[in-house]
C-alpha cells in the first residue's frame, strides 16, 4: 500500500487528464 503512495498519486493526475481532458498541473478542481 505504502508502494501505491507514490505511483498512486501520478496515476490519479493521468487519470484526471483522461476523464477531465485538462493538463496535470491543473489537477482535479473540485
Amino acid at each position: 500500500m505504502e508502494k501505491s503512495k507514490g505511483g498512486g498519486k501520478e496515476r490519479k493526475r493521468e487519470e484526471w487528464v483522461l476523464l477531465s481532458g485538462c493538463p496535470i498541473s491543473t489537477g482535479p478542481t473540485s
